[in-house]
């Protein structure tokens, strides 16, 4: 007697595989998987070419396109990590000691931890000091891009 079909179980290693390890990992598993319900049919499982036919991409595409949003997030991730050290540049946690002066600052930045905001605050001559506050145009990291270039001007 034969058990009924438990439903495309060969899904949930193949998306486990793209959330944890990306997009190759979900193609290597989409492929096993699919390897093993062409040998369960060819072994005589009641599967047929029809059901193999839409089961396989719908194990497949799902797993990959969850490993795309994966490697998209860990590459957005990486180069916001990256840009923090630009960030701290453009707008340090601590302004600098000065003489004569008390300053301190507070900065949030609009979009995910980088912005085009910028400030400097410099000892000048005679003990005066310069401050400069600007703001590029943009959001992110292309605006923090361009800040970085505007401040070392």
């Amino acid at each position: 007697m034969l058990e009924p079909d438990p439903g495309p179980v060969e899904l949930l290693p193949v998306l486990a595989a793209a959330w944890w390890f990306g997009t190759r990992a979900a193609l290597i598993a989409g492929a096993a998987a699919s390897a093993i319900l062409i040998t369960a049919a060819l072994a005589g499982d009641p599967f047929d070419i029809w059901t193999l036919a839409v089961r396989i991409p719908l194990t497949v595409v799902p797993g990959y396109l969850l490993g795309l949003l994966r490697d998209e997030r860990v590459a957005r991730f990486k180069e916001l990590g990256r840009l923090r050290v630009i960030q701290d540049a453009l707008a340090p946690v601590e302004p600098p000691d000065l003489p004569l002066l008390e300053l301190a600052t507070r900065y949030v930045p609009a979009e995910r931890g980088v912005a085009g905001d910028f400030y400097l605050v410099a000892q000048g001559h005679n003990n005066s000091t310069v401050l400069v506050v600007g703001d590029v145009v943009g959001k992110g990291i292309e605006a923090a891009k361009r800040a970085t270039f505007v401040r070392a001007t």
